[in-house]
Protein backbone atom coordinates (compact mmCIF):
# COMPACT_ATOMS: atom_id res chain seq x y z
CA UNK A 1 0.00 0.00 0.00
CA UNK A 2 1.46 3.05 -0.86
CA UNK A 3 2.14 6.32 1.86
CA UNK A 4 0.77 9.78 0.38
CA UNK A 5 1.08 11.14 3.57
CA UNK A 6 3.18 14.09 2.55
CA UNK A 7 2.70 14.27 -1.13
CA UNK A 8 0.37 17.32 -2.27
CA UNK A 9 -2.28 16.30 -4.69
CA UNK A 10 -2.38 16.79 -8.08
CA UNK A 11 -5.39 19.38 -8.07
CA UNK A 12 -6.66 21.47 -11.19
CA UNK A 13 -8.65 24.45 -10.15
CA UNK A 14 -11.89 23.35 -12.77
CA UNK A 15 -11.99 20.16 -10.60
CA UNK A 16 -12.24 21.66 -7.49
CA UNK A 17 -15.15 24.09 -9.08
CA UNK A 18 -16.93 20.80 -9.02
CA UNK A 19 -15.74 19.29 -5.95
CA UNK A 20 -17.91 19.43 -2.37
CA UNK A 21 -14.95 20.39 -0.07
CA UNK A 22 -15.64 20.83 3.66
CA UNK A 23 -13.63 24.25 4.47
CA UNK A 24 -15.65 26.81 6.34
CA UNK A 25 -15.33 30.48 6.06
CA UNK A 26 -16.49 32.67 9.15
CA UNK A 27 -15.81 35.32 11.39
CA UNK A 28 -14.33 34.95 14.52
CA UNK A 29 -17.27 35.30 16.50
CA UNK A 30 -18.32 32.27 14.70
CA UNK A 31 -15.77 29.73 16.16
CA UNK A 32 -17.08 27.29 17.94
CA UNK A 33 -15.30 23.87 18.83
CA UNK A 34 -16.49 20.94 16.56
CA UNK A 35 -15.74 17.68 19.23
CA UNK A 36 -16.15 18.00 23.12
CA UNK A 37 -12.56 15.91 23.03
CA UNK A 38 -10.10 17.26 20.92
CA UNK A 39 -6.60 18.25 19.94
CA UNK A 40 -6.98 21.94 18.74
CA UNK A 41 -4.50 23.27 16.52
CA UNK A 42 -4.55 26.81 15.51
CA UNK A 43 -2.48 28.11 12.62
CA UNK A 44 -1.75 31.28 10.64
CA UNK A 45 -1.34 31.82 7.32
CA UNK A 46 -1.46 33.59 4.22
CA UNK A 47 -1.52 32.29 0.90
CA UNK A 48 2.22 32.76 -0.09
CA UNK A 49 2.79 30.20 3.29
CA UNK A 50 0.07 27.93 2.68
CA UNK A 51 2.54 25.84 1.13
CA UNK A 52 4.36 25.58 4.57
CA UNK A 53 1.04 25.06 6.26
CA UNK A 54 0.61 22.37 4.38
CA UNK A 55 3.99 20.53 5.76
CA UNK A 56 2.96 21.46 8.83
CA UNK A 57 -0.64 19.13 7.86
CA UNK A 58 1.12 16.57 6.53
CA UNK A 59 3.55 16.01 9.68
CA UNK A 60 0.69 16.42 12.06
CA UNK A 61 -1.13 13.39 10.06
CA UNK A 62 1.25 11.07 10.16
CA UNK A 63 2.55 11.47 14.05
CA UNK A 64 -1.18 11.88 14.90
CA UNK A 65 -2.95 9.35 17.04
CA UNK A 66 -6.01 7.75 15.01
CA UNK A 67 -7.63 7.42 18.64
CA UNK A 68 -7.82 11.11 18.82
CA UNK A 69 -9.81 13.91 16.98
CA UNK A 70 -7.95 16.60 16.00
CA UNK A 71 -9.59 20.21 14.98
CA UNK A 72 -7.51 22.25 12.93
CA UNK A 73 -8.17 26.35 13.13
CA UNK A 74 -6.74 28.41 10.06
CA UNK A 75 -6.30 31.71 10.16
CA UNK A 76 -6.20 33.74 6.90
CA UNK A 77 -7.22 36.90 5.04
CA UNK A 78 -5.34 35.74 1.69
CA UNK A 79 -5.39 32.18 0.66
CA UNK A 80 -6.44 31.33 -2.47
CA UNK A 81 -9.82 29.25 -2.66
CA UNK A 82 -7.64 27.03 -4.68
CA UNK A 83 -5.03 26.58 -1.43
CA UNK A 84 -7.72 26.24 0.67
CA UNK A 85 -9.12 23.21 -1.28
CA UNK A 86 -5.65 22.02 -1.17
CA UNK A 87 -5.30 22.10 2.39
CA UNK A 88 -8.37 20.90 2.99
CA UNK A 89 -8.04 17.67 0.64
CA UNK A 90 -5.00 17.17 2.62
CA UNK A 91 -7.49 15.16 5.34
CA UNK A 92 -9.37 13.47 2.94
CA UNK A 93 -10.40 9.80 4.46
CA UNK A 94 -9.13 10.98 8.23
CA UNK A 95 -12.73 10.72 10.11
CA UNK A 96 -11.02 12.23 13.14
CA UNK A 97 -9.40 15.33 11.71
CA UNK A 98 -11.55 18.87 10.51
CA UNK A 99 -10.40 21.62 9.08
CA UNK A 100 -11.81 25.02 9.10
CA UNK A 101 -10.60 28.42 7.61
CA UNK A 102 -11.21 31.80 9.00
CA UNK A 103 -11.55 34.73 7.27
CA UNK A 104 -9.61 37.31 9.69
CA UNK A 105 -10.25 40.50 7.30
CA UNK A 106 -13.90 40.68 8.41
Amino acid sequence: MENNIGRLPDIKLNELLDEEVKIYENSLDDIQPLYEDRELICLSSSDYYSKYASVVLCSLIKNSDPNKNYEIAILTNDMSVYNKHILSSLISGKPNFRIRIFNITE
